[in-house]
């Protein structure tokens, strides 16, 4: 890969990617492994013990962020479940 080529990447990286570029770069790579689950809002209302009404508040709020995965259907990452239950902050931007 030219120097030109990763120059352009970091000016599009999203503020998620630049974080990670930095935890590499100061060698605190997480070796966690990474999750990939998906669950529905009342799967998610099931997981936390919360209720649906609830996680659709916190998405609208943006303080739960969804993945699209087509229209009309979006999911939440069991990452997000855990940094919610961890009372982590949204890093960027919010869900919807």
């Amino acid at each position: 890969m030219s120097f030109e080529s990763i120059v352009a990447k970091l000016i599009v990286a999203t503020p998620d990617k630049l974080a990670m570029i930095d935890g590499v770069l100061d060698g605190k790579v997480s070796h966690e492994p990474v999750s990939v689950k998906l669950y529905t809002l009342s799967a998610a209302a099931r997981k936390t013990g919360m209720s649906r009404a609830t996680i659709w508040r916190m998405v609208k709020a943006g303080t739960l962020r969804t993945v699209n995965i087509r229209e009309n259907a979006r999911r939440i990452a069991e990452s997000e479940l855990v940094r919610i239950a961890r009372g982590e902050p949204i890093k960027n931007g919010g869900g919807l």
